[in-house]
C-alpha cells in the first residue's frame, strides 16, 4: 500500500511537470508567432513608405540623325546639288515628338536654281499602340517651284501594321489638313486636303542593309483637280557604328504650279548619315 501511494504521487507530479512544460512551449510558440507578425508588419510598412516616397522614374528616349546628300557634275553642264536633313525625335510617356528640317541648295552652270527649306513638326499620342493619334504642322519655301511660303496644319489617326519588331516598321496615317500656298508669280491657293501617308523602315542581313521609304498622297477635298503626292526611298549601308553610306531617289508631283514650272520633279542623291 505504501508503494502504491508513492507511485501515485510520483505519477501525478510527473504529469503536472509535463503539463507545465507543454504550456510553456505553447506560450513560447505564440510569442514567436506574434513577434514574427510584428516584424513582418513593420518591414511591409517600411517598404510601402519607400514606394510612396520614391518617385517613379519617367522613361525618355531621344534619337537624332543628320544626313548630307548631293551630286556634282562637271563638263558641258556643271551641276551641284546639296541636301541636308535633320531627323530628331523624343518620346516621353505616351507622347512622341519629332522635328524634321531640311535645306536644299542647287546650282546649274553656276546659277542658283534651288534654295529650299522644309520643316515638319509632328506629335503623336499613344504611339506604341496599334492605333494612335497625331497632329502636325509643315512650313515650306521653294524658289524652284516659285513658292514664297507654304504652311500646312492638320491632324488624324495612324495605324501600325508591323508592331514590336526591332528589324521592321510599317505604318500609315490618314489626316485632314489645311493648306495655304503663297506663290511668288501666281495667286495664292487655299484648300483642305486629305493626306494619306505610308512610312516604313527595314533592317536586313543582320543590320548590314537598311531601307527607308516615305510617301504622301494629298488630294484636295474642295478641288478634285488639285492633287499632290511625294515619295522618297533610301538605301543605307552602315560604314561604322554612327556613320551610314546612303543613296536616295525622290519624286514629287503637283497639279497646280507657278507659270513656267513643271508638275513633276525627280532626283537621285548620294551621301552619308550620322546617327546618335
Amino acid at each position: 500500500m505504501k508503494y502504491f501511494l508513492f507511485l501515485c504521487v510520483f505519477c501525478n507530479t510527473f504529469l503536472l511537470l509535463a503539463q507545465n512544460e507543454e504550456q510553456k512551449r505553447l506560450i513560447d510558440s505564440l510569442a514567436n508567432i506574434k513577434a514574427k507578425y510584428l516584424v513582418d508588419s513593420t518591414l511591409k510598412a517600411i517598404e510601402q513608405s519607400k514606394k510612396k516616397s520614391t518617385p517613379i522614374p519617367k522613361t525618355q528616349k531621344f534619337n537624332a540623325k543628320l544626313t548630307a546628300d548631293g551630286t556634282i557634275n562637271e563638263g558641258n553642264v556643271e551641276r551641284f546639288l546639296f541636301i541636308t536633313r535633320l531627323n530628331a525625335s523624343l518620346s516621353e510617356g505616351i507622347f512622341w515628338f519629332s522635328m524634321n528640317p531640311a535645306f536644299t541648295y542647287g546650282e546649274t552652270n553656276k546659277k542658283v536654281q534651288e534654295r529650299e527649306f522644309f520643316m515638319d513638326i509632328s506629335s503623336t499620342a499613344f504611339y506604341q499602340r496599334r492605333i494612335y493619334g497625331l497632329a502636325f504642322a509643315i512650313l515650306e519655301k521653294s524658289n524652284l517651284r516659285a513658292i514664297e511660303l507654304r504652311d500646312l496644319v492638320g491632324g488624324g489617326v495612324g495605324i501600325r501594321f508591323i508592331k514590336n519588331n526591332p528589324n521592321a516598321e510599317l505604318s500609315t496615317s490618314i489626316a485632314c489638313i489645311y493648306e495655304k500656298t503663297d506663290f511668288i508669280t501666281k495667286n495664292d491657293v487655299e484648300t483642305l486636303r486629305l493626306s494619306v501617308r505610308l512610312r516604313g523602315s527595314y533592317s536586313v542581313f543582320k543590320g548590314r542593309l537598311k531601307l527607308y521609304h516615305l510617301s504622301f498622297f494629298q488630294p484636295s477635298l474642295i478641288d478634285n483637280k488639285n492633287i499632290r503626292w511625294n515619295g522618297i526611298a533610301t538605301l543605307e549601308i552602315p560604314f561604322s557604328k554612327h556613320i551610314n553610306v546612303r543613296a536616295s531617289i525622290e519624286n514629287s508631283y503637283e497639279s497646280i504650279v507657278a507659270p513656267n514650272r513643271k508638275n513633276n520633279d525627280f532626283r537621285t542623291t548620294f551621301g552619308i548619315a550620322l546617327t546618335k
